[in-house]
């Protein structure tokens, strides 16, 4: 369905603006990497300063080990962390160190809770901002909220985890500046959104949990909704099931042309 979106000439807070100017309010926010919008503060400014001090190459540097620190303030917890350059590398130590992905079984590249509200109750899960952090999982892995870029991905384990042996993956100093950064704008911003205004979703096949809400409906009449609230000037999680995000910044108008528009599917 992300083909559906229109090229996007720019971004800023919880809004994107097409080519024809046209504004939209994104609540996909990049799959929760733009949770505190698409300029987070000071990112910008920290990846400016990286960049002018030449640190583009994948080269060991001293901010995979702030990184880490930053995750030990967030997710005291899973002190032990492994950092990886993507994706697709974080997917394979899933399948081979951990067994949680069994290899050609998962064309869609899909992690553990990652269609999920809420974390998995058992193994290692993805974990999203500003839900209860789990206590009894053997790893969690954070959405960082750094919408530059789809890198680095992180793996926190408990202290008492036996994986011993997993190394990091070498990333590009701007981008662990930039997750660095981000990661303690999470902890510095005092999460405020009037969740309570979005109760009326319930009456639309959503289940709302905090923050973030899921379609109940199958997925062919999702995909007709993510279509119909794209021209509305709506944003949806362009995959299924999935998991939306209720923007940290909305102007009362805009709640009131989302709530019509979902009237009018309806």
């Amino acid at each position: 369905m992300i083909e559906g979106i229109p090229a996007v000439k720019r971004a800023r807070g919880y809004r994107v603006y097409d080519q024809k100017g046209r504004r939209l309010l994104d609540l996909y926010q990049n799959g929760g990497r733009a949770l505190l919008g698409h300029r987070t503060e000071g990112v910008t400014a920290e990846l400016k300063r990286i960049l002018d001090r030449g640190l583009y190459s994948p080269y060991p540097s001293v901010y995979a080990r702030r990184l880490k620190k930053a995750l030990n303030l967030w997710l005291p917890g899973y002190p032990k962390v492994v950092i990886y350059r993507n994706r697709d590398s974080l997917i394979r130590s899933l399948e081979k160190d951990f067994k949680i992905i069994e290899p050609g079984r998962n064309p869609g590249a899909i992690l553990p809770g990652e269609r999920n509200l809420q974390p998995s109750h058992q193994g290692i899960s993805l974990y999203r901002p500003y839900t209860p952090v789990p206590d009894r999982l053997d790893g969690l892995i954070p959405v960082i909220p750094f919408p530059f870029s789809e890198t680095p991905w992180v793996l926190c384990l408990r202290e008492d985890s036996s994986k011993k042996n997993l190394l990091d993956e070498e990333v590009s100093p701007v981008f662990l500046a930039g997750a660095c950064k981000a990661v303690h704008s999470l902890l510095n911003t005092q999460e405020s959104r009037d969740v309570e205004e979005w109760n009326f979703l319930s009456q639309h096949k959503f289940l709302r949990q905090g923050i973030y809400f899921t379609y109940l409906g199958d997925e062919k009449s999702y995909r007709d909704l993510f279509s119909h609230m794209l021209a509305c000037g709506f944003i949806l999680d362009p995959d299924y099931p999935p998991v939306n995000i209720i923007p940290g910044e909305y102007s009362p108008g805009e709640l009131k042309l989302f709530r019509k528009a979902l009237e009018e599917w309806k």
